[in-house]
């Protein structure tokens, strides 16, 4: 059969990309990672911080379930820390629920206890930049502000302070995440009851920037969603 004609198998004619055109190629995928990474990146931050507001919202659910039956909230950091032996050093001790495996067992208000999606790495310790620290409790910072008097001692006045308004305003419990700046938790409960004179504490504000600085808060009240100053009454000796 006739080969027809305009069509040539000489495989030399056959024409190869230029270092041009490679060079060309490389840069529009360069372009197109620089623009798509960072996006990536903040979606997946986008997504930590609804699943903390989530986590919060669902043992808050738990918790509210715990004190119709009990008629208290469940032990928080303080007093397990004095009935379980933990130290004053709260980054380091072995406390893998800070108390709220209550909530998964002998009655099931919650399933599982959520890990903190923020606290995987450890913190930053916010009064040495770039140094990290390690934390044993993976799930969210707990506490209650249920009076436990000769049970536990807070050398913090202010901490103590802190837990006597929680509990003279009705806030019997709190949960919180150090956010994606991934902050010490350390003066958490001075921020929420509003001792934040010359503090640079706050709370997480998305419109501040995706992995800007913040926590994250839910008391027995709702979600914390912003900082007000307040009186601080002096907690009596008697009390915690």
């Amino acid at each position: 059969m006739p080969r027809p004609k305009g069509i040539a198998l000489n495989k030399g004619n056959r024409r190869a990309f230029t270092l041009i055109e490679l060079l060309i190629v490389i840069a529009i995928i360069a372009i197109l990672a620089l623009i798509a990474i960072p996006n990536f990146l903040e979606s997946q931050m986008r997504a930590k911080v609804s699943r903390a507001y989530a986590d919060t919202r669902s043992l808050g659910a738990a918790l509210a379930a715990y004190q119709v039956d009990y008629n208290c909230a469940p032990l928080g950091f303080w007093s397990m820390r004095s009935t379980m032996g933990w130290s004053t050093n709260d980054m380091t001790d072995n406390r893998p629920y800070d108390g709220l495996e209550v909530l998964t067992t002998p009655i099931a208000y919650s399933t599982s206890v959520p890990s903190d999606p923020f606290k995987d790495k450890g913190y930053i310790n916010s009064k040495t930049p770039g140094v990290e620290m390690k934390e044993r409790s993976l799930t969210y910072f707990y506490d209650s502000s249920r009076p436990m008097p000769n049970a536990a001692i807070i050398t913090n006045g202010k901490d103590r302070d802190g837990l006597f308004w929680m509990h003279t305003n009705g806030h019997s419990w709190y949960l919180a995440s150090p956010g994606p700046s991934r902050d010490s938790l350390s003066g958490l409960i001075q921020t929420i009851s509003g001792q934040i004179s010359g503090s640079t504490n706050t709370l997480y504000d998305p419109t501040n920037g995706t992995t800007s600085r913040g926590y994250i808060v839910r008391t027995s009240q709702g979600q914390v969603q912003s900082l007000v100053s307040h009186t601080v009454q002096t907690a009596p000796n008697s009390w915690y």
